[in-house]
């Protein structure tokens, strides 16, 4: 497996995961962001120090408030 493959396994693997987010876990990772946002944090900062991907940020605007 060469550097390209094995990234990519890696990055398809981390997708699989995402997709199989549980409820509470997307109520943690959205109590996490509204806590950084009202801490005064911007939105771009907020998924770079969380490391959220799309999915993520779509899963916690869909999410119903805690």
């Amino acid at each position: 497996m060469n550097d390209d493959s094995f990234s990519e396994y890696l990055i398809e693997t981390a997708e699989k995961i995402d997709r199989k987010l549980s409820p509470e876990r997307i109520r943690a990772l959205k109590d996490s962001y509204i806590y950084f946002l009202e801490a005064g944090m911007s939105e771009e900062d907020i998924k770079q120090i969380m490391g959220l991907t799309a999915h993520h940020v779509r899963l916690i605007a869909g999410s119903k408030a805690t």
